[in-house]
């Protein structure tokens, strides 16, 4: 599965879908920790970590974000995990 990849808007925009996907698109979602690096208005790293809870299975799930544009472009990566 990719776990890296390229999108052509900003972090911050990229962000949001994120978050709204994982927080407002489900019951369970929550975003247990942000972190942001700026320099300027230019360049911006942000780190997003979620946590999700499954009923139905007994698992909590977690999604690690890293969006950073130092490269130009916004590159967005991403790791899950959890356990039952």
């Amino acid at each position: 599965m990719e776990q890296t990849f390229m999108v052509s808007i900003s972090v911050q925009e990229a962000a949001d879908i994120i978050y709204n996907e994982v927080v407002d698109g489900s019951i369970t979602g929550e975003l247990i920790d942000k972190y942001e690096i700026k320099d300027g208005s230019t360049l911006k790293c942000m780190v997003q970590v979620f946590e999700k809870h499954y009923y139905r299975a007994g698992n909590r799930l977690t999604l690690t974000v890293v969006l950073d544009n130092i490269g130009g472009s916004t590159r967005v990566h991403y790791s899950s995990g959890g356990g039952g």
